[in-house]
Formats: C-alpha cells, sequence, structure tokens
C-alpha cells in the first residue's frame, strides 16, 4: 500500500479519500491564503465514535508544515486498518490532517507568519525574550542556501558554538524558542496564530464535554532512524514511569495506532531528517 504522498495537494486528497472511505464524519476549516502552486489550503477533520464523547484521542499531523507527508501516512493507514470502526463506548477518535497547511504546502516548518506553531501556545502578552546564545548563532542559520562559502563558514559557526558550549546548548539555542525577532529562526509569535486558533475551535468543538483527552502529534526527526518513540512532553507528577498516561500512551503506541508503524517511521524518519536539514536555514528565504 502507498501511504506517502509527495506534496500537500496528494497529502490531502489521501486523508479525504480514507476519511470518506471508512465513514468519518468530515469538516474542514478553510485557510484565507492559497497554497505554493495556488491550490486551496485547509485543515480537514475526520472524526469516529460517538458525538460528545467522555473519551477523545486527538491525532494531529503537520504542526510542522514540513513534517506532514509522514503525519498523513500514520492518519491514513489507521483509517484504512479498520481499527476506527469498532472504538469502545464513550470514545471518538479525531483525526486532525495539516494544522499548518501553509507550511505543509511551501514545505516550511513555520506557518505563513513565520511562527512556529509549536512555541505559538503560550499566553500572551508573552514576555520579549530570546534563549541563551541566539545572537551568537543566528547570522549563521540565516544564511542563503545557495551560498555554499557562506553555508561552510556558517557551519563552522555553530560546530564552534558546539564544541565550546556544548550541543544542548546550541539545540536551545536554535530550537528552545523565542519571541523577540519576528523574522529569526524559532520564532514564537506576539499572538495566536491561525493555525492554532484553528486547533484550539476544533478540539473544543469535539471535546468541549469529555472528561478525558489525549492530544497525540505525528512528528519526524527524533530518535534513531527507522525507530518510532513516544515523546512525552508532561512535567511533574503526570510524567512519572509509573503515570497512567504515559504507560496508557506506549499501549497504545506499540499496539493500537498503526499496524506498519515501522515502514512508516522509517520513511517519515527519512523525510523529516532530509526536510529538517535544509529548513533550518531556509525559514526566511521565501
Amino acid at each position: 500500500m502507498q501511504l506517502f504522498r509527495q506534496d500537500y495537494r496528494l497529502a490531502r486528497a489521501a486523508f479525504l479519500q480514507a476519511a470518506t472511505a471508512s465513514g468519518a464524519r468530515l469538516s474542514s476549516v478553510a485557510h484565507p491564503l492559497t497554497g505554493a502552486r495556488g491550490e486551496s489550503l485547509a485543515t480537514d477533520v475526520a472524526a469516529y465514535g460517538v458525538p460528545e464523547a467522555a473519551n477523545v484521542i486527538f491525532l494531529t499531523s503537520g504542526v510542522h508544515g514540513v513534517e506532514l507527508t509522514a503525519g498523513t501516512a500514520c492518519q491514513v493507514d489507521l483509517m484504512l486498518s479498520g481499527r476506527l470502526g469498532d472504538l469502545p463506548r464513550e470514545t471518538s477518535v479525531v483525526l486532525i490532517h495539516a494544522a499548518n497547511p501553509w507550511g505543509a504546502s511551501f514545505g516550511r516548518r513555520y506557518t505563513e507568519e513565520n511562527i512556529d506553531l509549536c512555541r505559538n501556545f503560550v499566553l500572551f502578552p508573552y514576555p520579549d525574550h530570546t534563549p541563551a546564545g541566539y545572537d551568537d548563532i543566528k547570522a549563521a542559520v540565516d544564511v542563503a542556501p545557495d551560498d555554499v562559502g557562506a553555508a561552510v563558514a556558517a557551519d563552522e559557526v555553530l560546530s564552534a558554538f558546539a564544541r565550546d558550549k556544548g550541543v544542548p546548548a546550541l539545540y536551545g539555542a536554535v530550537m528552545a524558542g523565542q519571541y523577540r525577532d519576528a523574522v529569526g529562526i524559532g520564532f514564537g509569535g506576539h499572538g495566536p496564530t491561525w493555525a492554532r486558533q484553528t486547533l484550539e475551535a476544533t478540539m473544543r468543538a469535539h471535546a468541549g464535554v469529555a472528561r478525558r483527552v489525549v492530544a497525540i502529534d505525528y512528528h519526524t526527526g527524533v530518535g534513531p532512524y527507522a525507530y518510532g518513540c513516544v515523546v512525552g512532553m508532561q512535567t511533574g507528577q503526570r510524567a512519572r514511569p509509573s503515570s497512567p498516561i504515559l504507560s496508557s500512551t506506549e499501549r497504545w503506541s506499540r499496539s493500537k495506532w498503526s499496524p506498519n508503524s515501522a515502514m512508516i517511521a522509517r520513511d517519515g524518519a527519512r523525510i523529516g531528517r532530509d526536510h529538517e536539514a535544509r529548513v533550518m536555514r531556509t525559514h526566511s528565504s521565501d
């Protein structure tokens, strides 16, 4: 079965086709802009199980637009597996496709506002700050991708930073998120984006009366090649190894949501890794 699609248009078509074939309740939220090829953009939603369920599981793709194709593959595989047609009572599963459709169409991690959607979910107004080391490496991650000489020099700046201050410090400077430089990397925004507002409205609509809500987002680029892993963002009590949340998530990831998980993890990791290497320097080169 061919699960991966090469661009946003094909990925969206595959998602809608699988959702229709599997009997999902479909809805869409149109994006105000058009895509890289002039196509319409939207965040599409496929819901299964009873409406207004007590237990709701959200499976989202394309929060980082460039990673959409891997998430689409997981979502399509799940819908066509038939597993969503026999859910437990009082349970619904809601698949949100292309949370960041503009980024997905243009092959970009960020939204149309140059915002990293993962860093946009804060309470605004938010302190105007940048992480330690950001100013030291900003120019090195913002060189023209076709300028070979500048790219080589930029790589040396980043390597020197990692040697002097450590790889975690480099990662923090690049990826921790900043709220000052609107044209820089890792920008979290000065207010909620269209994508954030759409995600929040969709989740409220499907889980407004739910007692338990789980949100799982498909990402790429974390963990060993060809290996799927669960990354939990909770802190404190909920992050302990004995936590029912983590143990339940582990069981789902092993047995429930994708029978072809090894293939999906392998190809998804490759796609995400290749794109992320380019996005690091092309985030502001539109």
